[in-house]
């Protein structure tokens, strides 16, 4: 049977694209993009970076006492500009999500855990505000994470090749597929939150 690898490549060219999806269907309801009026206590993320679906633990400190928050998930929606036959390039809007809601105790102390979302990739704020005050903030990153499957078999075996976390900022949001160092295609998630699914077909000799 032949063993299958795929590399990828940061790059600029032809698009593969997936049915439009994603992150704010895993996310709560929309929330305003908040300002800060001076940020108030301290804020933090458990573990700072990780895979969609990871329990990220968030605590603060100093805050007012007995109060409510959103715990807000930022990111952006991604889009196509064109118009009249030609292309513009990309097009990234600010959105703001719901992941929970959370209270201080009397100390002004609070801890609460979400799951990272499947979203684009690489950096995002999580916020902690109150309709469109924003409090504090902290950072969490989104992992890429490639799949193959299957992993093996004889030329002409259809490979679906899953791809998660990319990102939306340039030199993030632009790859390419190598398929034994030649290139197979572009890959790109503009509209899918960052993730991107495709079939190549497996070709070459097989291994022994």
């Amino acid at each position: 049977m032949g063993r299958l690898s795929a590399t990828l490549r940061g790059a600029l060219f032809v698009a593969v694209l997936l049915t439009p999806a994603a992150a704010n269907a895993q996310l709560g309801r929309e929330a305003p993009l908040a300002t800060p009026r001076g940020f108030v206590g301290r804020m933090a993320l458990s573990p700072e970076h990780g895979l969609p679906g990871a329990p990220v633990e968030v605590t603060a400190e100093r805050l007012p006492a007995d109060s409510e928050f959103q715990l807000v998930w930022r990111t952006v929606k991604g889009g196509w500009r064109v118009g009249q036959g030609e292309y513009h390039g990309r097009d990234y809007t600010p959105a703001a999500f719901e992941i929970a809601a959370v209270s201080s105790d009397a100390a002004g102390r609070l801890s609460a855990t979400f799951t990272a979302p499947e979203d684009y990739g690489f950096q995002h704020d999580v916020v902690l505000q109150q309709g469109e005050r924003l409090f504090n903030q902290a950072g969490f990153a989104v992992d890429m994470s490639v799949t193959l499957s299957p992993e093996s078999g004889p030329p002409g075996t259809p490979i679906t090749v899953e791809v998660k976390g990319m990102g939306w900022r340039p030199l993030e949001n632009s790859w390419t597929l190598l398929y034994d160092n030649n290139f197979t295609g572009w890959i790109s998630a503009v509209t899918t939150a960052g993730t991107a699914r495709f079939t190549i077909p497996a070709s070459g000799r097989a291994c022994t």
